[in-house]
């Protein structure tokens, strides 16, 4: 609770004198909108650009990483810090995503918050892109993007010993969030003519879950807890190519003649809606000692809508009639982009009293089979006047499925003098992509494993915990080159791929806030009492 000091107190009084021209309703309405405004000080920064953020963020529609990576980046407040092992601690609003059962825990009202800047975010696919003039690396370089997490907590029930056994959140989380981008040009000699090719593929991804949790505490050692998620994932891929014979420069305006020529571009949009839920149980093994569990389902599939788009233009001034145009679109179509079943094991122990360790082991189920794939945009007609139909790109995947894989998470934690908070931890996200074929006539989905580490140092004072930190990813793997080229059965070959991402993030929690403005409450009802005695 904010202590109010004398100087703020005479301020008020002082005031008093003027106020009182304007009427004893005019008074309690300013002098109760000031104490609030105090009172509450230290909580409304927190929300206001958390809200404001993560608005931003979704009005962006971007759409979610991959379906084959699960942990990319942990999520939460004082998780984000040590690595996301936070099933067997999962005593913040954050439990809401690690175990909701531990939001029992939370002492009291509160309301955490987190940002990520994706600061530097780089793949690279060696010799990804193949033709006739040669061969290139696709090379990625992201701009910044702002993942957000914001859980509000209210303990509710009678009180036990002190405490609330009962405890809802509403939560949002930015669960995943990447954008790929890969732009390549090449210009040769090929049988005597001048050749020019370019590619450009893009692919945006975000996942949101936006949700409710509730939680009871059994028993001094037990706490049980559900969360119930809507997910929704967005995507947007867009491909250009274009291939040219060049003919002789004209001086005029630094343009080609052009002899031959081909542009063709694809745009599949897919947008899914999923229910997600989240079972927790926590348990307190003695003083410095607990464990906790979280399992999550399958996911529900509610909705699901794609489009698609493929145009073609081709000329040849070699010919008459040498041109041709391809116009191939459709809406309304089915989409999927399931979440597989989780099971998360935590633990946590105190050492010493200023030292936490927290380990976390996670099992995530297959999603879809090679005999059964998850079909990710449903089956197109014919276009009726002239039989077209669109295809979704050369660099996404129509069909997809993903093997059973597993993540760790290992974090420490040391308060120094109760004030300062160290912390650090590091986690693997072990990809569920089916190994990438030598050579293949379809696209296959980078096999691509991450190792990463978090560090971020923390002020916590009377139930604050803001924390700045850094959060590193370094991947490698397989992924595929491709040419548009080769025959349809070598269009795609095995090649390697490394990747690499740093995040800078802030976050903070505040506690008991309904405390905050029940005490700048009570604090008005004792000053407008004296002020009417003193009138009296």
């Amino acid at each position: 609770m904010r202590d109010f000091g004398l100087a703020e107190r005479r301020s008020l009084c002082s005031a008093g004198t003027k106020w009182r021209k304007v009427g004893t309703k005019a008074l309690r309405a300013q002098e109760r909108l000031a104490i609030l405004v105090k009172g509450m000080r230290s909580v409304v920064p927190i929300a206001v650009i958390s809200v404001a953020l993560l608005l931003s963020s979704m009005r962006a529609e971007i759409a979610r990483a991959d379906a084959f990576n699960y942990q990319l980046l942990p999520l939460g407040q004082r998780a984000l810090g040590i690595g996301g092992a936070f099933t067997g601690i999962a005593d913040d609003p954050s439990a809401a995503y690690y175990n909701p059962a531990g939001l029992a825990l939370v002492p009291d009202s509160a309301l955490s918050a987190s940002l990520t800047l994706n600061a530097f975010d780089r793949r690279r696919i060696e010799r990804g892109y193949r033709t006739a003039i040669g061969e290139k690396s696709l090379r990625h370089e992201n701009q910044p993007s702002l993942p957000v997490f914001v859980t509000l907590v209210k303990k509710i029930g009678r009180k036990h010993e002190g405490s609330r056994y009962h405890a809802v959140a509403l939560s949002t989380f930015t669960v995943s969030q990447r954008r790929l981008a890969f732009e390549v040009e090449q210009r040769g000699m090929l049988d005597g003519e001048d050749h020019a090719d370019t590619f450009s593929a893009t692919r945006e991804e975000v996942t949101v879950w936006n949700g409710l949790s509730y939680a009871y505490r059994v028993s001094p050692k037990l706490s049980l807890g559900l969360s119930a998620f809507l997910s929704y994932t967005k995507s947007t891929y867009t491909q250009e190519h274009i291939a040219v014979t060049l003919g002789a420069l004209d001086p005029n305006d630094d343009s080609y003649a052009n002899r031959r020529s081909e542009w063709e571009t694809y745009r599949t949009r897919t947008f899914v809606r999923n229910g997600v839920f989240r079972l927790g149980a926590l348990y307190q093994l003695d003083e410095r000692t607990r464990l906790g569990i979280m399992l999550q389902p399958p996911s529900i599939h509610l909705r699901g809508v794609a489009s698609v788009r493929e145009r073609l233009l081709t000329s040849n001034g070699a010919v008459a009639d040498g041109g041709r145009f391809f116009n191939a679109q459709q809406k309304d179509l089915s989409a999927r982009a399931p979440w597989p079943w989780e099971i998360r094991i935590g633990a946590s122990r105190e050492p010493l009293t200023w030292l936490t360790l927290a380990l976390d082991v996670s099992l995530y189920g297959a999603n879809g089979s090679s005999k059964e794939p998850i079909v990710a945009v449903g089956k197109r007609t014919p276009a009726p006047d002239t039989g077209a139909i669109a295809g979704v790109g050369d660099l996404t995947a129509e069909r997809w499925h993903a093997h059973m894989t597993s993540n760790v998470s290992l974090g420490a934690e040391a308060v120094i003098n109760d004030k300062i908070a160290l912390r650090a931890g590091t986690f693997t996200s072990l990809s569920a992509a089916p190994s990438v074929p030598d050579v293949s006539a379809a696209y296959s989905a980078p096999e691509v494993d991450f190792l990463g580490g978090t560090f971020s140092v923390g002020y916590v004072a009377s139930g604050f915990d803001l924390s700045l930190g850094l959060a590193g990813l370094f991947g490698f793997g397989d992924g595929q080159s491709f040419s548009p080229d080769a025959t349809p059965e070598e269009a795609y070959r095995r090649t390697a791929v490394r990747d690499g991402m740093l995040f800078i993030f802030l976050s903070g929690a505040k506690s008991a806030v309904s405390k905050l403005a029940a005490a700048a409450d009570r604090e008005l009802q004792e000053r407008l009492k004296a002020r009417a005695a003193g009138e009296d």
